[in-house]
C-alpha cells in the first residue's frame, strides 16, 4: 500500500516536532499510519464459477477501484467464471470510525448503496467481466 502525499506530510510533521522518547514517537507514527489507513476504502474483486452449488474466489486488496476493474479485465484465468463483482471494503477499524463519527454518516450510507448495487449485479449478472478482457460491460 503506497502512502498517499497527505499521509507523508503528516508524519513528517510529527517527526518534526518531536516527542518525550524515540518510543514515543514511534508509538504515534504507528498510531496515525493506522488511523490514516484505516480510513481508506480498497475493492476487492470476487468471483463465481458455476450456477448451483457455486464455488467462489476472490483476489485484492486494490486501492482504487480502476485498479480492481483492470485486475478482473486482464486476468485470462476468469474465462469461466460465471460472475464477477468488485466489492469496496474498508478494515475494522475503518467501520468503526465511519460509524462513530456522527457527521459521515451520509459517507457509511452511500458505500453500503455501493456495495448493495455491486451485490445486485453480481446476483443479477448484470456485472460481469468479458472474456476477451474488455473490462467491465452491463448485459
Amino acid at each position: 500500500m503506497a502512502p498517499r502525499p497527505t499521509e507523508v506530510k503528516k508524519v513528517a510533521a510529527m517527526l518534526e516536532a518531536g516527542a518525550e522518547s524515540p518510543d514515543d514517537l514511534a508509538k504515534q507514527v504507528i498510531e496515525k499510519l493506522d488511523e490514516m489507513r484505516a480510513e481508506r476504502v480498497q475493492y476487492v474483486v470476487v468471483h463465481q464459477f458455476g450456477e448451483g452449488p457455486a464455488w467462489y474466489a476472490g483476489h485484492g486488496p486494490y486501492s482504487t477501484r480502476k485498479q480492481g476493474e483492470k485486475a478482473a479485465a486482464n486476468n485470462p484465468g476468469l474465462a469461466e467464471a460465471s460472475r464477477t463483482a468488485l466489492v469496496p471494503v474498508r478494515t475494522a477499524l475503518g467501520l468503526e470510525q465511519l460509524l462513530n463519527n456522527v457527521d459521515e454518516i451520509a459517507e457509511a450510507k452511500s458505500q453500503w448503496a455501493v456495495v448493495r448495487q455491486d451485490v445486485a449485479d453480481f446476483k443479477s449478472g448484470a456485472r460481469t467481466v468479458s472474456p476477451q478482457g474488455r473490462g467491465w460491460r452491463v448485459r
